[in-house]
């Protein structure tokens, strides 16, 4: 899997970097190339008992924040599909690399010539024939729907950019900025709530935002404030407390955010949060990030 996604992004014109290399990196991301943005493209660890490996970007300008950029295969058919639609010189070596990449994933291959015979747009082609989990894909379709005036269809595509995106805030912040947009002050509360709910680090917004668009400016630490009130409501229905390694879990979450949201250092979280993902019975995400680049050999240069 590695070595066709090197290739994939070797002709994608990327530097590659070293995984070791991960200083001021989120502690779940393992570092392989540049990314166009001046950023770092990594393998973010989803920090679940069944999360998988997931392509990501750690914007320059935006280093807590992190966005999907989907799994291996789906990175790799969409730079092909890309290069095939701008008529790339690098698109046999892309098709490849793809090809080997979904051969692995149990999925489709791309074919050459299958983007225009399809007459669709490239980001209806990339969420209807490659895959759904792209937010920016599904976000530059409902701007341009908004800006249409399409208000309906572009609510809509916010809606399943949030269903195909799980645990991803930025879906949910998306929605909320549109409902801001429309003086629809109720929705645009909820949704930002609902994106709250995330990983900070996966909102693409600053914390303080959108706590205000949700009406939460007036609390200090949010998470805290859910924690308790997450306690309280076991206790009064008379459950159990969490056990260990759920608990361990949400502490290593948990962990991650307060770095968001005091605007911190990954690299002083990395011992903590290992620990905790230990604890979780995490021990793959536990050893990336300890700095474990060895787990996913990386062919660098």
């Amino acid at each position: 899997m590695l070595k066709a996604l090197a290739a994939t992004l070797r002709a994608q014109g990327r530097a590659l970097r070293d995984p070791a290399q991960r200083k001021g990196l989120h502690p779940l991301v393992l570092p392989m190339a540049d990314a166009p943005s001046g950023g770092v493209l990594g393998l973010l660890r989803w920090p679940a008992p069944d999360g998988g490996l997931l392509v990501v970007e750690a914007p320059r300008d935006a280093p807590h924040s992190l966005l999907a950029r989907g799994t291996p295969s789906h990175y790799a058919r969409r730079a092909a599909v890309q290069a095939d639609a701008s008529g790339d010189a690098s698109l046999a070596e892309l098709v490849a690399a793809a090809a080997d990449l979904a051969a692995e994933a149990s999925e489709p291959a791309y074919e050459p010539g299958a983007f225009a015979a399809s007459r669709l747009k490239l980001d209806q082609y990339l969420l209807l024939k490659v895959a759904q989990g792209f937010p920016d894909v599904w976000e530059k379709l409902a701007r341009d729907r908004l800006a249409a005036g399409k208000e309906t269809e572009a609510l809509v595509a916010g809606e399943r950019a949030a269903s195909h995106n799980p645990g991803w805030g930025c879906c949910m912040w998306l929605q909320s900025t549109m409902y801001a947009e429309l003086g629809r002050a109720e929705e645009r509360r909820d949704s930002a709530l609902a994106a709250l709910e995330a990983p900070f680090w996966t909102i693409s917004a600053p914390v303080a935002e959108v706590q205000a668009a949700a009406g939460l400016e007036h609390v200090p630490n949010l998470k805290a404030l859910m924690r308790t009130m997450e306690a309280a409501s076991r206790e009064k229905q008379g459950e159990p407390p969490p056990p260990p390694a759920e608990a361990a879990l949400a502490e290593a979450l948990d962990l991650m955010d307060e770095v968001v949201r005091l605007r911190g250092g990954w690299d002083e979280a990395r011992p903590p949060v290992a620990d905790a993902l230990r604890r979780a019975g995490l021990a793959d995400a536990a050893v990336v990030a300890e700095g474990g680049g060895g787990l996913y050999p990386w062919p660098v240069g």
